[in-house]
């Protein structure tokens, strides 16, 4: 993956992550796992999707 296709890919969701940080206030008392176990989970994802790991293909 070059730059251009990250950048691409990063400015898909510049839409989605403010909306679901919107969406994730007024509910952060009500979780079950705190924000830094989201966080973390996130940046893990995140990650696998940069390195293209992906889980859903049938292997792990």
């Amino acid at each position: 993956m070059d730059r251009v296709e990250f950048l691409k890919g990063l400015f898909s969701f510049s839409i989605i992550i403010p909306a679901s940080i919107m969406c994730y206030l007024p509910m952060k008392n009500q979780l079950k796992f705190s924000v830094k176990k989201i966080a973390l989970l996130l940046a893990g994802a995140f990650c696998n999707y940069c390195n293209g790991i992906f889980f859903n293909n049938g292997t792990f």
